[in-house]
């Protein structure tokens, strides 16, 4: 083999040699490419998981924060408002409701068979500048063992006799008695359960807990 062969095996060898290389460094590029790729990805649908987790947190917090707050209260306090001044004077059970002291002619209001009464007694002062029906002052619900819910109505106390709320105004800076009147089963009465009322008084909810 001559000196010229020698030299030309020997390039070709370098050649090749180069293009090993070159190939072997493409390959690695590309493998560290889309290893950016995937990582970038996983990285961006983690960012979008984080995100929607920390808008659900939100939209909890805001649903608790705007959640109804019921007050207490019991005998001897005093709810003031704008226009009323509600002092709260005694609750009780009763099968026949009937005035403090009676006139010798007076109404009152027996319990159905096996019903009895939840009776709170009131006074209420009108706060305001014009006459307010008296069936229209304040609100009062009972709640029995967490979800058995009654209702009932208003009645005028006059001392000797029980008038008609629907029927009977109070006028501005005055104060009228009332009782308010819900009829439920015995078994409220002799029952241990929890038993509270809901008064509303100018929208606003007060929890009145019996037992």
């Amino acid at each position: 083999m001559t000196d010229e062969n020698i030299q030309v095996t020997t390039e070709t060898k370098k050649k090749g040699k180069k293009k090993k290389i070159g190939i072997i460094i493409a390959i690695i590029v590309a493998v560290l490419i889309i290893g950016g790729i995937s990582s970038g990805d996983s990285t961006d649908s983690q960012g979008s998981s984080q995100n929607v987790d920390t808008v659900n947190n939100t939209n909890t917090v805001e649903t608790q924060s705007t959640e109804p707050q019921i007050k207490p209260i019991s005998d001897g306090n005093v709810i003031t408002t704008d226009t009323k001044e509600v002092t709260i004077k005694k609750s009780e059970f009763s099968y026949d409701v009937m005035p403090d002291n009676p006139d010798s002619y007076y109404s009152h209001y027996a319990a159905e068979a096996g019903k009895v009464y939840i009776v709170l007694s009131v006074d209420v002062k009108n706060n305001g500048k014009a006459d307010v029906m008296c069936d229209e002052l304040i609100g009062v619900k009972a709640d029995y063992n967490d979800g058995y819910a009654y209702s009932g109505f208003a009645v005028v106390d006059e001392g000797g006799d029980l008038g008609y709320a629907n029927i009977t105004s109070v006028a501005p800076l005055s104060t009228q008695a009332m009782k308010y009147l819900i009829e439920c089963p015995e078994e409220v009465e002799s029952s241990t359960a929890p038993l509270f009322l809901t008064i509303t008084v100018d929208g606003t909810q007060y929890k009145y807990t019996i037992r």
